[in-house]
Formats: structure tokens, sequence, C-alpha cells
């Protein structure tokens, strides 16, 4: 379920999401990997595998967009790596698409002006 406003236009924030992965996650940092990344996009699951072996995953579910692996590969290193990955996505979603204050949902509102949904104020 993505109910996130992102959409495949947003190809700047699918663009730092890849870098993100690449930096903390150890995804494969060619311009053709990415590429791919960024036109998949917006996809419940892309498997990117990097630091989190096979079952490396990038995750758009229930309002997050969050890493994880395989439970049967989770070792302590990879479990420190999914903790900064998710960190630094959990950042960048709050930053380019922050909660709205009246209605808690994530609203494609590209000013200052308020919530889309009417219940209150964008916290922008």
């Amino acid at each position: 379920m993505n109910d996130l406003p992102m959409t495949a236009e947003d190809e700047g924030f699918w663009n730092e999401v890849y870098e993100i992965l690449v930096e903390k996650a150890g995804a494969h940092p060619s311009l053709l990997e990415k590429m791919s990344f960024v036109r998949s996009q917006p996809t419940p699951e892309y498997r990117f595998i990097g630091r989190l072996g096979f079952g490396g995953k990038f995750w758009v579910n229930l309002g997050r967009i969050y890493v994880n692996c395989y439970q049967e590969d989770m070792t302590d290193e990879r479990r420190a790596i999914i903790e900064d990955a998710n960190q630094a996505l959990s950042s960048l979603l709050d930053l380019r698409f922050p909660r709205c204050e009246g209605c808690g949902a994530r609203h494609r509102d590209s000013d200052d002006e308020g919530c889309s949904c009417s219940n209150g104020t964008s916290s922008r």
C-alpha cells in the first residue's frame, strides 16, 4: 500500500533516496542502477541487494520508506546498517513531505498556504 504523495514525477526525491541506499546500505552506485531505481518508483518493493545481501530491499509501505533484509540473513552488522539507512530515509521523507498538523497525512503541498485536506495546516 502506497499512501504517500510521491509519484514518478518526483525524480529528484527518488534520486536522493537512491543516494541514501548507496551511501548507507551499499546499493550499486552505477548510473544504470540508479536510473533503473528512479524509473521504477514508486513501487512497493525494490531489490537493491547491497550490504544487506540478496534479500536487501527498499520498501514503500504504510506511509513509510525503508529498507530491510531477509530475517534469516540478519546479523548485528546488517541490523545497524538498516537502522542507519532507515533513519536517513525517514529524515528525507520528513524534510520533503512533512506531515500535516491537521490530519497527520503527507500531502503534496508545494507551498506554505496550508493543508489540501482542509483539516489543518501543513507543518512546513
